[in-house]
């Protein structure tokens, strides 16, 4: 009769604290996930406040456009080494 309760008491206090600490540990390990879904949010909300400003026409020349991407993509880069070089040299 004891070895039948301590069975009982024992399977209860499993799964009392598999209720308890699974949602802990689910929300432990998804934590970087939520992060990661809050950066993307932000991003493509900066994304669409963008191209609220400057919207495409659509008759706009895709290669046109890729063009003007690349160019502007390699002044930046351009820009931000040399403020990275000018950072690190006062330093």
């Amino acid at each position: 009769m004891k070895t039948i309760l301590i069975v009982i008491l024992l399977v209860v206090i499993v799964l009392g604290a598999g209720y308890f600490g699974l949602p802990l540990l689910i929300e432990k390990e998804t934590a970087g996930l939520k992060s990661d879904v809050q950066d993307l949010k932000q991003k493509l909300q900066k994304i669409e406040e963008e191209s609220k400003v400057a919207p495409l026409q659509n008759d706009a020349d895709v290669q046109k456009v890729i063009k003007t991407v690349n160019a502007m993509y390699s002044k930046v880069v351009t820009l931000v080494d040399s403020f990275k070089k000018s950072t690190s040299a006062h330093l």
